[in-house]
């Protein structure tokens, strides 16, 4: 799947206009926002320890050292898979503080 600036922007403003997201870009409801993607979830809120079983997979909830609030990156355990503000190529220290667990469902 692959995004133009104008699909960012678009889908940005239709998020944040349905009450999905803040225009701060805070999700407010994961599961709508994947749906726009026909990608079908739940999600669930996990400690920083637990682990994906078959046919999950993970965001996780990070603290920045010294920045206030929190930031989410898609991880596998430890690997970062994506970060959009690149904190473990710039060398930015922050821990992983929880996890919201997907599980993905078939669209039929």
């Amino acid at each position: 799947m692959q995004f133009s600036v104008n699909d960012i922007n678009k889908n940005y403003h239709n998020f944040v206009k349905s009450g999905c997201m803040r225009s701060n870009c805070y999700i407010l409801n994961p599961c709508a926002v994947l749906r726009r993607f026909d990608i079908s979830t739940s999600v669930r809120w996990e400690n920083y320890a637990y682990r994906c079983l078959n046919g999950e997979f993970e965001m996780s909830e990070v603290k920045i050292k010294g920045v206030l609030g929190y930031h989410f990156m898609a991880t596998n355990v430890s690997f970062v898979l994506y970060d959009s503000l690149t904190l473990k190529d710039r060398g930015v220290e922050y821990e992983i503080t929880s996890r919201r667990i997907f599980k993905k469902y078939l669209n039929y």
